[in-house]
This record gives C-alpha cells, structure tokens and sequence, in this order.
C-alpha cells in the first residue's frame, strides 16, 4: 500500500473505506482489508494505516507536514490521532523534529485522542515526525501497535 505504484487516490479510498485487518498476519508483512456493505458499517476516524513495531521495525517511516506562520503564535498545536493496540504508557510515542511525546494506551476500539504539542518543537515550514516503537519487556498480546487516524489541528 506504501509503494510508489500505488496511487495516492487509490490508497485514500481503502484507507478510508475498507476495514483492516492487522490480525491476518503476524509480522504485519501483509495488509489485509475487508470490504462488505451487509456486514459492516464504514471505518471511523480512519484516514491512514501505519504498522509500527511490526516486523521488526522500530519507528515508522518520516513523514513531513508544513505550518502555517499565523499558527506560529500559539503556545501549543494539536494533533488528533487514534491508535489500537497500544498496550503500555511507554511502548508508542511520537517524534517531531526531535521531540518525543507518549501517545495513550489504546483499548481494541480506541476512540480519537488529542495530543498538544507545544509551539517549541514545531518549525516555520516543513516539520518531520515519525512513530516510535519501544519493545517491552512483558510479553504483548499484540506486537507493535497501528496508528489508524491522524490529524493537526490548527
């Protein structure tokens, strides 16, 4: 689904659409999606698919996101994410521009929680973040953990 062949419409609409299911493959190698109007009702809070700590890959890839300058004079800026299997305070964070910041324990079906990032560890222009991934030592039910939904808030 990352792969440069694939077209960016064409990725948003199974994102957005289709119900993913992490659970057909333990490594997270293979993205399964599901699709069935009687059985199933639409995604919520669904707009991207990032595996991380899936197949032995302790953050996610850098993505970038730009703000405007207007937005430079608050004291903090918000992000709306929703994650699921997220099973410790310490296993998921994010990371902008350097700054790491924990993202919340997630239940099956989390519901979209918000993160204030402070003004800080944002820069005029383009900012890069990625997901971070910190193995514990318990065992897991679920290795790694999905982000499912991302947003900035202005």
């Amino acid at each position: 689904m990352e792969g440069v062949m694939t077209d960016p419409s064409a990725r948003r609409f199974v994102f957005q659409n289709f119900h993913f299911f992490p659970e057909a493959s333990d490594d997270g190698s293979v993205m399964l999606f599901g699709w069935d109007n009687e059985r199933f009702i639409m995604p919520r809070h669904q707009n991207i698919i990032i595996q991380v700590g899936r197949n032995d890959q302790a953050s996610s890839r850098e993505l970038t996101f730009q703000i405007p300058n207007e937005m430079m004079q608050r004291p903090f800026f918000q992000m709306r994410y929703r994650t699921q299997f997220v099973e410790s305070e310490s296993e998921a964070a994010i990371e902008i521009n350097g700054y790491r910041f924990p993202l919340t324990v997630s239940n099956q079906n989390s519901e979209p929680q918000l993160l204030e990032i402070p003004i800080k560890a944002l820069r005029r222009g383009q900012n890069v973040f990625k997901f971070l991934y910190n193995e514990n030592s318990r065992a897991e039910k679920f290795k790694g953990y999905i982000i499912y939904y991302l947003e900035f808030v202005p």
